[in-house]
């Protein structure tokens, strides 16, 4: 088993930096389901990492983007209709999932208007265009990534539990506070870095 090592120091001992990393497709949650969530974390307290610009130009993301998945203690997926057609979300999934063995993180999926079983056995869902343009080598990891987080216990938004999307954002929020509330940061507890990942 390889070890994986963080600003200098092993997964055993280096503490993380970021509460949440938040991987989701803006182009159909940003101004809703995510708008919600991304304020209820700021309201709470929660530091939350976010990319820029300049972090998602090209195609495969980069040093600093993995790094930052590396230091976030829970790892939110927002899996939505356009989730699965943007190779940026899918490299940040498969990412997280080789950090979950090595660096015990905590990922939590929320199916968005998508249905589990469609996350699982991506047909459909998937976007096949993405194979004509990246191989199937490189997708075929994307689609064993996605099987794998549709097997994840998460929330399902067409649980009739969550009557309004308020109720949803407020389950998770919950959850998360329960997960940092024993986790160490490098950076000082009043310190708020709500930062998001958003992809086009």
């Amino acid at each position: 088993m390889h070890t994986l090592f963080v600003d200098g120091e092993s997964s055993n001992s280096f503490q993380w930096r970021y509460n949440v990393f938040l991987s989701f497709s803006g182009e159909d949650t940003r101004k809703s389901f995510i708008s919600h969530l991304k304020f209820r974390l700021c309201q709470v307290g929660i530091s939350t990492f976010l990319d820029d610009e300049e972090v998602r130009k090209g195609e495969v993301i980069s040093t600093k983007l993995e790094k930052a998945i590396e230091l976030s203690r829970v790892s939110i997926v927002v899996f939505s209709k356009k989730y699965a057609s943007s190779s940026w979300c899918l490299e940040e999934l498969v990412k997280i999932l080789e950090c979950t063995e090595m660096l015990k993180k905590v990922v939590l999926p929320i199916f968005y208007g998508v249905d589990p079983s469609q996350v699982r056995k991506p047909v459909g869902y998937f976007d096949e265009s993405l194979t004509r343009r990246f191989g199937v080598q490189r997708t075929q990891n994307w689609k064993t990534a996605l099987t794998k987080a549709g097997h994840l216990s998460g929330w399902d938004f067409r649980n009739v539990v969550y009557r309004h999307e308020s109720d949803l954002v407020e389950s998770i929020i919950k959850r998360v506070l329960q997960e940092v509330s024993q986790t160490p940061l490098v950076v000082a507890c009043y310190r708020l870095e709500l930062i998001l990942v958003s992809k086009i």
